[in-house]
């Protein structure tokens, strides 16, 4: 008889009982070719309702989920279990052993729940096999996928939000170089450092990412990255639109007084932003 010890590791204690069952399913005492369908629908439903468990906890999020509706006995403390959807630390708890169990799901070594399936159907030919791989991939490509990037959306939003914020810095751009001689820049803004400086304390000064694979880290970490990218144009874009404007105005202001005064076209060397700072601002953006 092979092992039921779960493989890989699970965080969670629900996660390791289910990984135990679907491993239970295809043991050499437990699985019986005649019932094969049996056991195959016993597999998903093992995997669908472990899904559920985690799609509703997530919904739920506010409340602390009942031990009812977890799918295995635990003694955790309500509080304890509350934190667990609602922290960093939980999330990526819950998201380390969906990611895994997304994994083994697909994974046809012997350590993995599909390579224990395919063995198990061996004997009853390729179309057992076939299917059993098929299912498994469905469960794992919809469902576990679906969940792990819900629970990424909640770990990346307030880690992005608080990135953004120092974004608001950009703005001040503009009244330096309107309202000063300062020359053209010749480095980045003082707040620029700081940008993904919560980013940065999240992955290497705490030990929560630990938990997490290095291609699930490096999801997180882009998708955060991305968000503040985003953000950053919008608010470059927009700010550069209004000096454009603002640009715009002055020039034609200038125009009218030069004609009033018969300057003529002198004055003409502060079109490309002289004396107006435009030039200077768009260099630091």
């Amino acid at each position: 008889a092979m092992s039921s010890k779960p493989t890989p590791p699970y965080l969670l204690a629900q996660t390791s009982k289910v990984a135990e069952l679907l491993k239970r399913c295809w043991e050499d005492e437990v699985f019986v070719d005649t019932l094969a369908d049996r056991f195959a629908r016993l597999a998903m439903q093992l995997l669908s309702r472990y899904a559920t468990w985690v799609t509703d906890s997530l919904r739920d999020r506010s409340t602390s989920p009942s031990s009812s509706s977890t799918p295995s006995d635990t003694s955790t403390s309500s509080a304890a279990a509350n934190a667990l959807w609602t922290t960093p630390d939980g999330l990526v708890k819950v998201l380390a052993d969906v990611e895994r169990m997304r994994s083994s799901a697909k994974d046809e070594s012997a350590a993995g729940i599909l390579g224990e399936a395919v063995r198990a159907m061996a004997p009853l030919g390729d179309a057992a096999a076939v299917a059993i791989r098929s299912a498994l991939h469905d469960i794992a490509d919809d469902r576990m996928e679906k969940i792990a990037v819900r629970i990424r959306e909640l770990l990346v939003t307030p880690l992005a939000t608080k990135c953004c914020g120092m974004l608001k810095q950009l703005r001040g751009i503009t009244a330096t170089y309107r309202m000063t001689n300062k020359p053209a820049p010749e480095r980045a803004s003082h707040y620029v450092p700081s940008v993904l400086a919560p980013l940065r304390t999240f992955v290497t000064e705490t030990a929560i990412p630990a938990k997490l694979t290095e291609a699930a880290k490096a999801t997180l970490v882009a998708e955060v990255a991305g968000q503040v990218t985003d953000s950053f144009t919008d608010t470059a874009s927009e700010l550069l639109s209004h000096v454009k404007k603002t640009e715009s105005s002055l020039q034609l202001l200038k125009s009218r007084k030069d004609s009033k005064s018969g300057g003529g076209a002198g004055g003409g060397g502060a079109g490309g932003g002289g004396g107006t700072g435009t030039e200077e601002i768009f260099q630091q953006l």
